[in-house]
């Protein structure tokens, strides 16, 4: 993903290929790596991001949190940074919520998990739940109906 950067007074886009390069030269101080890389970086904001996807979500927490079916303390300490959830709770919120997958990508990545892969069939399963609003239950149903295990 290209990701725009200001060096000087010009913008000079910077993807995560040429970022690694630069961190692989032996001349590279890591300050100066900072630097260039500084608006590249993913926003690790938490408690920003589930503010922004609870504005777009039309419904109150109480019916996320039983659509996701977890706990209401546990959901409270997610969207106030306090808890680090699995990658699967993350999963039925998403769902619960109706984020879209570019949304999910960006939990994703936040979170510090790997993203969606097609190629990886639990994951197929995912993308298409969240791609055709799938309710956790939904989505449930279709894991076990191909082999795979509910979501934890």
């Amino acid at each position: 993903m290209k990701k725009q950067v200001v060096t000087g007074e010009s913008k000079k886009t910077v993807n995560t290929g040429e970022l690694m390069k630069i961190l692989g030269k032996s001349n590279t101080k890591y300050s100066d790596f900072l630097e260039i890389g500084e608006n590249a970086f993913v926003e690790d904001n938490l408690v920003k991001f589930w503010a922004e996807m609870g504005k777009k979500c039309p419904l109150q927490n109480s019916d996320i949190i039983n659509r996701a079916d977890i706990g209401y303390t546990f959901f409270y300490d997610i969207i106030n940074g306090k808890k680090k959830p699995s990658r699967e709770k993350l999963v039925r919120i998403f769902l619960a919520m109706g984020l879209s997958l570019g949304e999910c990508s960006t939990a994703l990545r936040i979170y510090c998990y790997s993203d969606f892969y097609a190629k990886n069939k639990r994951d197929s399963a995912f993308i298409y739940a969240v791609n055709h609003s799938l309710s956790v239950n939904e989505l449930n149903e279709l894991l076990r109906k191909n082999g795979e295990e509910e979501l934890k």
